[in-house]
């Protein structure tokens, strides 16, 4: 089977049958030509059109990227160009005839596919006309102050519907390649403008891990342009229509402030019919780093309460992934557990939690005496590991009967209210295998897997099958990873 090419073509007059024989056209040095076979005479004229295009141009599909890179403290920036062969190709007096006695088999036919030098010359010349027509816009717009850009962009990409090197006239001066001239003008551009954006908000209950920052393109008075910012780390992209426009996201983060990489890029808002494929084929676009700020609405708190001897503290935390813990009583590091767990007498009036080394978003609680004195006229049972295991496991039972996620929301909600779990993604664990894990199908938000933690493989809840580890089998599902105690 032949591979095909993308093929976009004007043809003014697609010929028939030719005097000529297959091979004297082959052989002829007025034409371009090709020759291919195939089961019909549709499909060996297709291909031959398409070996045949990309013999007559070398690079037709272009992507720049400006790239930023840092090596020893010293940064520096590069244009990269990638070609791709994709032909739009705008061509006059394009034609075909059918071969005779050239069968490999008797079900076979073979044609050629060919043009003129001189008809590969008048389709350049008509491009060429028009390419010029835009750099006289350009002149005349440039003397009011005026966007160029936009008549730019567009006259750069119909110097890909050309077969040959188009050259122009701009204020005076001939341009040799006006490809490359105008690329120069759009490169400029794209070093020119950056991104700016304000804090991120956070969705609204039941949707904390869902952000908007409101994005504005600086560097550019563009009005005609539609910029795009894409990040596939983060899985998301927003639309920036006039360099204005808000971006949605999904994180949990794990710091005040967190640094992103994404890419930058620009395009008409109105595109000419004419050249539509050759946009979709051409492009520019720059790495850029963005930082959001989540320092305002990071929320750091912990339940306390008595068991027996003990303290028992546990942490409810919002729009904060955790990575470590750090508790403290009168500025001694009593743990470094996710569950604080002491004696009392440890505790010397006052208790603090620390996550994720954030000093300025710790929160302290002063308890009730130092050390805490309770007296009690019936002294309760110390519950044990095992009841505790017990009642995480009722906890866990619960999740199970869970259907949807709505339901899963507020039942996560409701344990963090009571201090009973913490919640993200796999990386947020210390030890991920004492996590609980809720598979959901986005499409549905029907909850599909409800997994135990790993002991010997994670139990299902809802099929009762035992899976040894979570691999491909799961691909397509969210993963909310649950931490109860």
């Amino acid at each position: 089977m032949i591979k095909r090419t993308v093929v976009f073509l004007w043809l003014l007059s697609f010929g028939g049958l030719h005097a000529q024989t297959c091979d004297e056209i082959l052989n002829d040095k007025a034409y371009f030509s090709y020759r291919a076979t195939a089961e019909t005479v549709e499909a060996a004229r297709s291909a031959a059109q398409d070996f045949l295009l990309n013999q007559i141009t070398t690079t037709v599909k272009s992507v720049t990227e400006l790239k930023t890179k840092e090596i020893s403290g010293e940064v520096s920036q590069e244009y990269v160009s990638t070609g791709r062969m994709s032909s739009n190709l705008r061509l006059s007096g394009l034609r075909h005839v059918v071969c005779e006695n050239q069968r490999r088999r008797d079900d076979d036919v073979t044609v050629v596919v060919y043009i003129s030098l001189d008809d590969l010359e008048k389709s350049a010349r008509e491009v060429e006309n028009q390419v010029q027509q835009y750099l006289e816009m350009m002149e005349m717009k440039k003397l009011l102050d005026n966007d160029i850009l936009t008549d730019a962009y567009t006259a750069y990409l119909l110097t890909f519907l050309s077969p040959m090197n188009i050259s122009a006239t701009f204020e005076g001066n001939k341009i040799r390649d006006a490809r490359s001239f105008l690329e120069i003008l759009l490169k400029q551009h794209l070093r020119d403008i950056d991104l700016s954006l304000a804090k991120p908000r956070p969705g609204g209950p039941g949707m904390e891990e869902q952000f908007s920052v409101e994005m504005n393109v600086i560097g550019s008075n563009q009005t005609d342009f539609v910029y795009e910012f894409y990040s596939s780390t983060l899985n998301s992209r927003a639309q920036l229509p006039r360099g204005k426009g808000t971006f949605h996201f999904i994180i949990q983060p794990s710091a005040p402030k967190e640094r992103y990489r994404g890419y930058l890029s620009f395009s008409p808002l109105r595109i000419d019919p004419n050249v539509r494929d050759a946009a979709e084929a051409n492009g520019f676009s720059k790495e850029v780093s963005i930082e959001f700020d989540f320092s305002d609405i990071i929320e750091v708190d912990f339940n306390i309460r008595e068991q027996g001897e003990n303290v028992i503290a546990s942490p409810v935390l919002k729009h904060l992934s955790p990575r470590t813990f750090e508790w403290f009583s009168n500025g001694k590091l009593i743990s470094t557990d996710q569950i604080l767990r002491v004696p009392k007498d440890e505790i010397q009036g006052s208790v603090k939690l620390v996550v994720n080394g954030l000093t300025s978003h710790a929160k302290e609680q002063t308890v009730r005496g130092a050390p805490i004195q309770t007296v009690q006229t019936d002294k309760k049972p110390e519950i044990t590991t095992e009841q505790e295991v017990r009642s995480v496991s009722l906890l866990g039972s619960e999740l199970g009967k869970l259907q949807n996620f709505s339901d899963l929301q507020n039942k996560l909600r409701s344990f963090r209210q009571n201090g009973q779990a913490t919640w993200g993604r796999q990386n947020d664990f210390v030890n991920p295998d004492q996590c609980w894990v809720i598979m959901v199908d986005g499409e549905s938000q029907k909850l599909i897997h409800v997994l135990t933690p790993n002991q010997d493989g994670r139990k299902d809840l809802k099929t009762g099958k035992v899976f040894q580890q979570i691999d491909e089998q799961f691909n397509g599902y969210a993963q909310i990873w649950i931490d109860l105690f």
